[in-house]
């Protein structure tokens, strides 16, 4: 009868619009899974990036201050501290890029970097107490300009991932636009 076939109809129609909606909530959590991983990864870099920037100052607080013992314990320690902050950010950043699909080569290059750069500070504070070391600018000498280029790569990565975020973030909205029943078909006008 005619109220059966439009029962049917109903059922079919509502089952549909069902796994429609279904289809489109699991692709809003997808996207805000990936968001959330790109967002991770920029408050890592920005962490890394900001630890970076206290160690400097703390290796230039143990050059000027360095001369009494107890500054140049607290300002070599807070030295050792932010590297190692940094490290962290900078080992996490990379392992979230990779879980994220992203390309980790940039993280990598400017953990190595990290890495050397603190080798030679450390190597020239070797010499900080030397007659031939010259003090805090003997020291720094050996090392001067050498943070340069890593920050600029490091303000490189925060810059890369946040574009990649706001781009994710765009590409969501968009798609979210398009299909705004969960149809998974473009609306016509």
């Amino acid at each position: 009868t005619l109220a059966g076939f439009l029962l049917l109809a109903l059922i079919a129609v509502s089952a549909q619009g069902w796994r429609g909606l279904s289809a489109s909530a699991q692709d809003a959590d997808a996207a805000a899974d990936r968001i959330a991983g790109v967002e991770r990864s920029v408050n890592e870099a920005r962490v890394a990036q900001v630890a970076f920037k206290i160690q400097v100052q703390e290796w230039k607080n143990t050059l000027l201050r360095g001369a009494n013992a107890d500054a140049f314990a607290k300002h070599s320690k807070g030295f050792q501290e932010e590297a190692e902050t940094a490290h962290k950010a900078l080992v996490e950043l990379r392992n979230i890029q990779a879980e994220i699909g992203q390309d980790t080569g940039p993280a990598d290059e400017v953990l190595r970097a990290h890495e050397d750069l603190g080798a030679k500070y450390l190597a020239a504070l070797g010499h900080y107490k030397d007659e031939e070391g010259g003090g805090g600018l003997g020291v720094d000498a050996r090392v001067k300009g050498m943070d340069r280029a890593l920050n600029e790569k490091l303000d490189a990565v925060v810059e890369n991932s946040r574009k990649s975020m706001v781009k994710l973030r765009e590409e969501s909205d968009v798609a979210a636009e398009q299909h705004p029943c969960g149809s998974g078909e473009e609306e016509q006008d």
